[in-house]
Formats: C-alpha cells, sequence, structure tokens
C-alpha cells in the first residue's frame, strides 16, 4: 500500500532544487509569470516541510497557496495528500481527479501511478450515503456545502466522509430537512426524504358577517375568514343573499400571506320588482278609485238625474 508521508518526502528534493534553479536563472527584474512560479516553488517547499513535520493543516494551506499562483500537477497531489490525512477525503480525492486531469501530468507517468493509488486508496476510506428525494430537484448540503452529484435525480448516491455529518435538503416552496448521519468508512445508509409543501395564506376580509366566502368553490367559512393551502393558482368567492358575488383569481406563494379585501354591492332588483313602483301604482289606482266614485256621485245623464233637474227647473221657473 502506498505510503502518502513517503511520496511528500520523495517530492521535497524537487522542490527545493527546482526553488535554487528558478533563483539562479533570474539576471533582471522577474516578470509578473516568473514571480508567481516564484511564489509557487517557495509556498510549495514550505508546504513539504511542515508536511514532513506532519502539521498537515499548515502544509495543506501552503499547497493551495502555491497552486493559486501557479497550478502544477505535483501540488495538486500535494493538497489531496494533505487532505487525506486531515480525513478529508472527499475533498482529496477532487484534488487527485484534478492532478491526474491536468494535461502536463503526462511527462510524470510515477505521479500518474501514485496519484491513482492514492485516489483508490482515500475511495475506499468513503461511507456512502444514498437519498431518495421528493422533490427530485431538492438541494443536498453537508456541512453546509452543496454537494451538486445527481441533482435533479430522485435517487442520490453519495460518498460522504466518515463520522458525523450534518445533511440539510431543501427546495423552493417546501420545507428543509435536517438530520445526521454517522458512518463509517466503507458503511453505507439509505434514506428517504419527502419534503413537505409549504402552504400559503389567504385572508379574506368581508363586510357581510353572513356572507359565505369559497376557495376553488369550497366554502371555507363565513365572514372574515383566513385559509391555508397548496402554492399555486385558486379561485375566491364571496356570496351573501341580496348581494352581488364577488370573484377573484389568486395565486397564492409558498409560505406567504395574500389580503383580499371584499365590499359586496347591493343587488338591484329589476324596475318591474321595485317596492317604490308598486307603491306609486297602489297610490294610481286607489287615486284613480277614489276619483271615479268622487265622478259618478256627481253627475248624471245631461248633468244629473231627472229628479234634481226637475226640482232645479221648478225652482228657477
Amino acid at each position: 500500500m502506498l505510503r502518502p508521508l513517503r511520496v511528500v518526502a520523495l517530492l521535497s528534493p524537487i522542490a527545493l532544487l527546482s526553488l535554487g534553479a528558478s533563483a539562479h536563472a533570474q539576471t533582471a527584474a522577474p516578470s509578473a509569470a516568473s514571480s508567481d512560479v516564484e511564489l509557487a516553488r517557495v509556498a510549495f517547499a514550505r508546504g513539504v516541510l511542515l508536511a514532513q513535520q506532519e502539521r498537515w493543516s499548515q502544509a495543506l494551506e501552503e499547497f493551495r497557496q502555491s497552486r493559486r499562483h501557479a497550478d502544477r500537477p505535483r501540488t495538486a497531489f500535494n493538497v489531496g495528500l494533505a487532505l487525506q490525512h486531515l480525513e478529508r477525503y472527499r475533498e482529496a480525492r477532487a484534488a487527485l481527479r484534478e492532478c491526474i486531469a491536468m494535461p502536463s501530468v503526462l511527462a510524470e507517468p510515477d505521479l500518474v501511478t501514485d496519484a491513482h493509488a492514492l485516489e483508490a486508496q482515500v475511495g475506499r476510506s468513503l461511507a456512502r450515503l444514498r437519498l431518495v428525494l421528493a422533490p427530485a430537484d431538492a438541494e443536498v448540503r453537508i456541512n453546509s456545502q452543496v454537494i451538486p452529484e445527481g441533482r435533479g435525480e430522485p435517487l442520490r448516491e453519495l460518498d460522504i466522509d466518515p463520522g458525523r455529518q450534518e445533511v440539510e435538503v431543501s427546495a423552493n416552496g417546501v420545507t428543509t430537512q435536517r438530520f445526521t448521519v454517522a458512518l463509517r468508512s466503507g458503511e453505507s445508509l439509505q434514506r428517504r426524504v419527502d419534503l413537505a409543501v409549504v402552504p400559503g395564506r389567504v385572508a379574506v376580509t368581508v363586510d357581510q358577517p353572513e356572507a359565505s366566502v369559497s376557495i376553488d368553490d369550497e366554502v371555507v367559512g363565513h365572514g372574515s375568514t383566513v385559509w391555508q393551502g397548496s402554492p399555486g393558482a385558486h379561485r375566491v368567492r364571496v356570496e351573501a343573499d341580496g348581494y352581488r358575488s364577488f370573484r377573484r383569481p389568486v395565486t397564492v406563494t409558498a409560505g406567504g400571506d395574500l389580503r383580499v379585501e371584499v365590499t359586496l354591492s347591493p343587488l338591484r332588483n329589476p324596475w318591474y320588482q321595485s317596492p317604490w313602483l308598486w307603491s306609486a301604482v297602489a297610490v294610481a289606482v286607489t287615486g284613480a278609485v277614489l276619483a271615479a266614485v268622487f265622478i259618478h256621485d256627481t253627475q248624471g245623464p245631461d248633468g244629473g238625474s231627472t229628479q234634481q233637474v226637475l226640482q232645479g227647473a221648478t225652482v228657477r221657473w
């Protein structure tokens, strides 16, 4: 089995030799590129010395500093090596794969062999977490770090570091789940995670307390009502006897609050059903009847009855 510390020890003379050659080659003010290379080599050398002392956290920072100045396969390898000693296996494997993927590594077949061997060793140290997710597009974080593998798939097979890990699963419009897993190297665990939809609220304020309030044609209350339901498009309807119906489409958002204020308009009857009309008609009919009776009592043929006329004539003659 490959001994990672021995690999670093073998690399250290190369690093120190490169550092000296670089210093010897500079006869004038260094360019920006050569300055970066020099800084990279110095940081690399410090990282090797720290690794030999098994001060892996400090060595990791030096190797990463070196990569920021000049990214080389040997530096990427040593980053992976330091991470492996720190038991950060996921990150170690990623660094080793970056090392193997660099075109310039082909010139160093021994380094390629060591990188593949160390990657295999790191892979055996990982644990596996299988998550069955609903919804499928949920985002997975482990120790606050987004895990991109399998995004959009309902089954996620994730290689994770052994030990206690904090897992968070989240998506838009649904509740977030958080839980802890603790696995040893080589162990696996499957878990189903169903994220519940976060409901939204609709608060309907009505000026008529007896009015019925319906959401999607289902009565949910009378008078002012608060309804809670799934996000999306819905229909609000408010009805009361003697008033015009109120209808409005609404869009409910997850966890949102929507207010709908309703003032119902009185329902106007047709003109022929108006009580004022029929009251006026009744008055008119009553007046017509009384007028007819009066006329009938005061008039007859030629101005009245024969008796009244004759009497009047007798008096006048």
